[in-house]
């Protein structure tokens, strides 16, 4: 027997013990960064925010103005049919753009068109409420949240991790 074998191969086994920990380590986090309700926010937010964003940039030209006004006109419809509970029987809930700004200001933003012959880039202001009073917070909270993850998962010791990867190797 070759006595220089042995020396490789237990370098070999806690090579891949360190490889089988990182894996479960990244699993343990990936797993909680999924499974946490202000991270989960995230996803809808965006996509919320994308289609606002680019309803209130097109609203800026006054062109594209006259094409945004029917969307974002349907939107105030939508948080009517929310308010009168007829939106839950077609989920019109999730369709609400701005489900932190209230109905009575999103019509009120609305009615502020008529006198400006729609130059006035109302759902822009809608859009920015929903920023800085729904989504912004949301989002703080969510990246405090992704934090704690991260930085809890860092300071387990990776004496512990390489013994549970050893444990799972094992079995």
């Amino acid at each position: 027997m070759n006595k220089e074998h042995y020396p490789s191969e237990s370098l070999e086994n806690k090579k891949e013990t360190l490889a089988v920990a990182e894996t479960l380590n990244f699993g343990r986090k990936l797993e909680k960064i999924l499974n946490d309700p202000d991270v989960r926010a995230l996803g809808p937010m965006a996509i919320r925010t994308s289609i606002n964003l680019i309803l209130s940039a097109s609203e800026l030209f006054p062109i594209t103005a006259e094409l945004v006004n029917a969307p974002t006109f349907v939107t105030d419809l939508v948080k009517v049919a929310k308010m009168a509970k007829a939106g839950k029987l077609v989920g019109l809930e999730k369709m609400d753009l701005t489900p932190d700004v209230t109905v009575k200001r999103a019509w009120f933003y609305q009615l502020m068109e008529l006198p400006t012959f729609g130059f006035l880039p109302t759902h822009t202001i809608e859009t920015l409420r929903q920023f800085r009073k729904g989504d912004l917070p949301k989002i703080k909270a969510a990246l405090i949240a992704l934090k704690q993850i991260v930085m809890n998962e860092k300071t387990r010791s990776d004496k512990n991790i390489a013994k549970e990867a050893a444990d799972k190797f094992k079995k």
